[in-house]
């Protein structure tokens, strides 16, 4: 009896000795303090990780558009090259088409020579002979010009808004100056006025 009394006591005294040295609260904070490190670092890392991942996404996207948009800039050429390899042939094949009706051509003062398959043309001198290809870049350049002269008039007619709206300005401030002389004048007939009343 005596010694069950004894150990009981004996347990109690550590178990108090204990929770002096680190009561359950401190316990539970510490705990609560190691586990919200933990829960910040991982959410840190998480937050680091999604970062990086969306900018190689956006790398990736980038880089995708910019493939996607050469792709469809060569397709875009290459069709267009083709369409104009197409007509030029096709206006070509009815070209000589016509020519294979015609009979043989005796060029006059004015009139264009077109070659036969198999002849050369000579050019005399002050005369010209111009290839289909000769004759698109010919066009290109009246179609060129034409555009030009179309951007100079629209430059010319900038230049006369703009001369329009500097002479606006200066009405408006001619009227100005005119209401600021009106003002004065006013201002001095009062002062006039106010200068007889005091006498």
């Amino acid at each position: 009896m005596r010694m069950r009394r004894m150990r009981k006591r004996r347990r109690r005294s550590k178990r108090r000795k204990r929770r002096r040295r680190r009561s359950r609260t401190r316990r539970r904070q510490k705990r609560r303090r190691n586990k919200r490190c933990k829960r910040r670092r991982k959410g840190r890392k998480r937050r680091k990780r999604n970062k990086r991942c969306k900018r190689r996404r956006k790398g990736r996207k980038r880089r995708k558009r910019r493939r996607r948009n050469k792709r469809c800039k060569r397709r875009r050429k290459g069709r267009k090259r083709r369409k104009r390899r197409r007509r030029i042939k096709r206006c070509s094949k009815q070209k000589w088409m016509i020519k294979e009706e015609e009979e043989e051509f005796v060029p006059e003062e004015g009139e264009e020579f077109v070659p036969e398959e198999g002849e050369e043309f000579v050019p005399e001198e002050g005369e010209e002979f111009l290839s289909e290809e000769g004759e698109e870049q010919a066009k290109e350049g009246e179609e060129q010009a034409k555009e030009g002269e179309e951007q100079v008039k629209e430059v010319e007619e900038q230049a006369k808004e703009g001369e329009e709206q500097v002479k606006e300005v200066e009405e408006r401030a001619k009227e100005g100056e005119e209401w600021a002389e009106e003002g004065e004048e006013k201002e001095g007939e009062q002062d006039n006025a106010f200068s007889s009343q005091m006498k």
